[in-house]
């Protein structure tokens, strides 16, 4: 893990950011004493691979973790097989959707919500640095804000970007923000100091996190409100299991390992009720609208491994 820093008080943050960072000692010492979402992912991630056998040049995250967090995966994955493929294929559309939003649309601003923990190497492997990679022949900028939920990750990852930025202008700021705050990306956009062009569209992943919200509609219509016209964002989402079975008695377990961790909430959704945030005129679900993950990759659902874990995804445009 990154050596801990103070935030650079010269940060191009907007206004309070920098202290809400980490000047809640109790909260740190929360983050630090059980186990976190961006953790618990990073190491069942980890610990799935180990047990497949992966070579040894896999990618790691276990600077990021710590042993307790392995002990909880290693649960995770005995009593909810199938919960690390469900995270790749979240990944897999993220990455998918992302490339297309800069290719296709050709947008040049970024945010994620929920940043995950990176891909370890000699540079933080994240949606920014995905986006250079996907446009290496162009000299066109692209700015990124990272948010993340959690107050150690988010000063890990401002550590490993700081001062980040090379000849073409592209710069990328990390804040924190938890599930219910909404007025985060407000801060981005129309802070005192914002960090992206409101007259430019923007492409916002919100990726493992929808279900983790008690209220995921009161945000949607708040993107909605704030995200400029030609914005897309994309999103993916838990679906429920069928009552009585095997899925529903892991889905049950994932539950409760997840309960003991800063963010307790897991919430599966139908498709129709997803579909429904974004009936407001100035959505358009891209086809094929909200449907699952492997659909929208155009694979077949029964060559996925874990097939009991359905997930859903779309991509939304604000056309108005």
């Amino acid at each position: 893990m990154s050596p801990h820093h103070e935030p650079d008080p010269a940060s191009p943050l907007p206004p309070g950011w920098g202290t809400r960072l980490d000047n809640d000692l109790d909260a740190v010492a929360a983050e630090t004493e059980q186990s976190t979402v961006a953790r618990l992912n990073a190491a069942v991630s980890d610990l799935h691979a180990d047990r497949a056998g992966a070579p040894e040049n896999t990618v790691r995250r276990m600077g990021w973790y710590y042993a307790f967090d392995r002990q909880v995966a290693s649960w995770i994955l005995n009593e909810a097989p199938g919960y690390a493929e469900c995270l790749a294929l979240q990944r897999r559309f993220r990455d998918h959707a992302l490339q297309q939003a800069v290719t296709s649309d050709r947008i040049r601003q970024i945010t994620e919500i929920r940043t995950p923990i990176p891909d370890d190497g000699p540079q933080p492997v994240t949606v920014h640095d995905l986006a250079l990679e996907y446009l290496k022949n162009s000299a066109e900028a692209v700015t990124s804000v990272l948010l993340a939920r959690e107050r150690v990750l988010t000063v890990n990852l401002l550590v490993d970007y700081a001062e980040k930025a090379d000849s073409t202008g592209h710069r990328v700021a990390v804040l924190r923000a938890e599930v219910e705050d909404i007025d985060a990306l407000h801060s981005v956009l129309d802070g005192d100091r914002p960090l992206l062009d409101r007259g430019r569209p923007v492409a916002l992943s919100v990726v493992d996190d929808l279900h983790r919200d008690p209220d995921p509609a009161r945000r949607i219509r708040a993107y909605r409100d704030l995200l400029p016209v030609g914005s897309v964002l994309w999103f993916t989402h838990l679906a429920p299991p069928a009552p009585g079975s095997e899925h529903a008695a892991a889905l049950d377990k994932l539950r409760y390992r997840f309960s003991t961790t800063i963010e307790p909430t897991i919430i599966p959704r139908g498709a129709d009720e997803i579909g429904s945030w974004f009936d407001a005129p100035a959505w358009q679900l891209r086809s094929p609208g909200v449907t699952t993950v492997p659909r929208w990759l155009g694979e077949p659902e029964a060559d996925q491994p874990g097939t009991p874990w359905r997930v859903w995804c779309g991509v939304a445009e604000k056309i108005r």
